[in-house]
């Protein structure tokens, strides 16, 4: 087993969020950005480098993109080196990222008040309460065997199903369905 500390190269020891993908192990920092891990060397990258926040909340990777949720600057997408942000001035309901799933081309975004985001060739669509879903503070996504999206919230759980014509059919879970708690945090 190996350990890597500040004294090996880690910004901090205080890791927020991690992705392992096979290759690299991704270290999301609350308030020092994030650090990837590949064959021993660490790579830092910050808002001086291209990330819109230095607090990183979640990532998801699709393919050779890696998305990274932040607490206050919404999605990157980082591509072949370059950052792509995404935020409230592009069209996420809200810039508090809680977590990330890639779906079948989509991307889903969790947020802290702003309900789930769904991110799909450069357009965003918004679930939020008026759409149905149970509560605006998505906690968790999950995708099930079905191909069925879940959201966790602090108010019980919303399960997303694609209708035919690409929309989505919501329904929900809360304390009145027999659920003892209803707080899905991760």
């Amino acid at each position: 087993m190996t350990h890597y500390t500040n004294k090996d190269g880690l910004v901090t020891n205080s890791i927020w969020s991690l992705l392992e993908d096979g290759e690299k192990l991704w270290m999301g920092y609350n308030g020092r950005g994030m650090s990837v891990l590949e064959n021993g060397r660490l790579t830092h990258y910050n808002t001086e480098t291209g990330l819109s926040n230095d607090y990183v909340s979640c990532f998801a990777k699709e393919g050779k993109r890696v998305w990274i949720g932040t607490n206050g600057g919404g999605v990157n997408l980082l591509e072949n080196g370059q950052f792509k942000h995404y935020t409230k001035a592009t069209g996420l309901s809200n810039d508090q990222i809680t977590s990330l799933l890639v779906e079948n081309g989509r991307v889903w975004v969790g947020t802290n008040g702003g309900g789930v985001n769904i991110i799909e060739r450069d357009q965003i669509w918004h679930y939020k309460r008026q759409q149905g879903l149970v509560d605006n503070g998505v906690t968790q996504l999950a995708l099930d065997s079905l191909g069925q999206v879940w959201a966790g919230t602090s108010r019980g759980l919303t399960r997303f199903v694609r209708k035919p014509d690409g929309g989505y059919q919501l329904r929900n879970w809360t304390k009145a369905h027999g659920f003892k708690f209803v707080n899905f945090n991760g």
